[in-house]
Formats: C-alpha cells, structure tokens, sequence
C-alpha cells in the first residue's frame, strides 16, 4: 500500500492529540473513583474506631486497659451479637470466596476471651471493606475494557477510512473482556493483591491486630496507638487507589493491543502523558511492533499511576521510498 507523508503526517498529529485529550480525561476520572474509595475506607475506619473506642470505655480501669481484663470470658451476649453480625453479612452481601474462606477461618466459639470477640468483628469490618473494594474495582475494570474496545473500533474505523485502506470493515476481539479484567500483572491479578498472603487484607488485618495488643495502656497511650491505626487506613485507601489506576491502565493497554492484532496493526505507537516520568518520556513517540509489547516492560502501565496510552499504526509504503514509521522513534528491544 501507498500513502504520501503529507497525508500521513496528518493522521499521526491527529492520533497523537486524540490520545492526549483522553489522557487528560482519563486523569478527571480519577476524581470520580477516588471518592468511591475513600467512602469504603473511611466508612470501615469509623466503624473499627468507634468498636475500639467501646472496647476501652467498656473494659478499662483508671489505670487504663489491662490484659487480664481483655481476655476475660466474654459474656454469651456478646459472642451471640457476633454470631449475628456474621450471619446478616454473609446473607445480605455476595462475599467473594476469598472473604467467605476468611470468615470461616475466624469462627468463633462461645468460651471466648473479649479481646477475640473483638478481633472477630473488627475481622468482619476488613473482610467487608476489602470485598466493596474488589467489587468496585472488578466492575470499574469491565466497564473501562467495554468503553476502551468501542472507542477503539471507532478510531479503527475512522484511521482506516483515511488512510485509503480498502475493505475497512473493524474486527472485535473474540474473547471475554473477563479474561482482560483477570490477567496476571507482575505475577498477580488484582484480586490476588486484595486477598493473597502479601495482599492489602492480610496486610491491614496484621497492623490492625497489631495494634490491639498495644492498647493495653493508659489513654495517652491508647490514643497514640489510636492515631496511629487510622493512619493505616488512609494507607490502605490510598493502597487501593494505586491498584484501582494501575489496573485501569492495564486494561486499556491490553484492549488496545487486541484490538490492533485483531485489525492488522503491526505497530503501537507510545504516547507519554504530559507530566510522564523519564521512562514513559523516553518512550513518547516510539513505534513498537504489537508483537514485541510486554505490557509493564516496555508499554504502559511502567508503574503504578501510569496515565500513558498509544494508538496503532499499519507499516505502510510512501509513493517516494520509506515508510510511514520513519518519523518515529526505532524501538530497541
């Protein structure tokens, strides 16, 4: 096929600008998931608070929280309140298996000391919190790949069109957008990274314990430790705000990449978001051939945040020698 650099010049800066307009989008949005995230965090924060806070208020001499006064017998009122708790959770909430496989690991029997029968709630608070904020990342990730591939076949459509290329008919990617949602990233879905042994859960629920045992002390000390456990949970929304953007960039790297290969694209070309690190900025305007991409190796997302994108582009002949990627960057494996 023919095509004159004018012609193709043209098509490029318009691609180009294209992305970086959706970039910026993209970057608005952020507000948006941003707010739905802190509401599960801090919500959960305020509930485990105000557990701790009754826990003290509750069991605490002037001197302050004892150990042996923790782990007294809890009364049957309030391991049956658990009991309660538990089974109104588990009917009103679709927990995922992870969570359900969690719960039944903290099954509490009824000789119990109070200091488990706290744990045991503030457990089912965690479990709670981290299942809305897999649902939520899960169903923003099917609705960003579903958004993502028909904005794909339109730039297509339309890339086809004015490169003369005949029959310019678009191909949908056959398979299921959940196999994009749950494909491995570094070794991991995001799933894995909410549940497994290193995720956010086991990790929160180690500091939060953590903590328990630390407040057996005067109030001076039970508010510093205090302090220092809500810290934990504006880490662990901002945790989940980084897996959330990440995973949104993935998604939209990998439809990209299938929508290319399912329409005969050979090539990705990289475009940097406009405050990219040195990495993604070195990489701004390089063609690299969609069979080469690794997605997190040498195509977006580079690292957590990643706000970069790219568009596709078919290795073409001009009418006076070379090709239409001259003017990019050469990739270097």
């Amino acid at each position: 096929m023919v095509l004159t650099k004018t012609r193709q010049q043209q098509i490029a800066n318009r691609n180009y600008n294209r992305e970086r307009r959706k970039i910026a989008e993209w970057i608005m949005e952020d507000v948006d998931q941003e707010q739905l995230i802190k509401g599960i965090h801090q919500a959960a924060a305020e509930r485990v608070g105000n557990m701790i806070d009754e826990f003290y208020r509750r069991y605490a001499g002037r001197e302050g929280l004892s150990v042996e006064e923790a782990k007294k017998k809890a009364s049957a009122f309030d391991v049956t309140q658990y009991f309660d708790k538990a089974r109104k959770a588990v009917a009103e909430k679709d927990f995922s298996p992870e969570a359900n496989e969690w719960l039944r690991t903290y099954n509490l029997k009824m000789r119990t000391s109070r200091l488990e029968v706290l744990k045991a709630e503030i457990n089912l608070e965690l479990l709670t919190m981290y299942d809305d904020e897999e649902g939520l990342i899960e169903q923003s990730l099917l609705d960003e790949v579903e958004d993502e591939m028909e904005r794909q076949r339109e730039i297509i459509r339309e890339n086809k069109e004015q490169a003369g290329i005949l029959g310019n008919s678009v191909v949908s990617p056959s398979q299921d957008y959940r196999n994009i949602v749950k494909a491995d990233f570094y070794g991991a879905d995001f799933s894995e990274r909410i549940w497994g042994r290193t995720g956010h859960y086991q990790e929160m629920q180690r500091d939060v314990f953590n903590s328990l045992a630390n407040i057996f002390t005067d109030m001076m000390g039970y508010r510093k430790e205090r302090d220092r456990l809500m810290a934990k949970f504006n880490a662990s929304e901002n945790e989940a705000m980084r897996l959330l953007k990440t995973e949104m960039a993935r998604v939209r790297a990998d439809s990209q990449i299938e929508s290319g290969k399912a329409n005969g694209f050979t090539h990705a070309i990289y475009v940097a978001e406009p405050t990219a690190c040195d990495v993604c900025a070195d990489l701004d305007g390089t063609a690299i051939p969609l069979d080469d991409i690794r997605v997190g190796e040498n195509f977006y997302p580079m690292h957590p945040n990643c706000k970069c994108s790219s568009y596709m582009q078919i290795k073409m002949d001009y009418v006076d020698g070379g090709t239409n990627l001259d003017e990019y960057k050469d990739y270097e494996p």
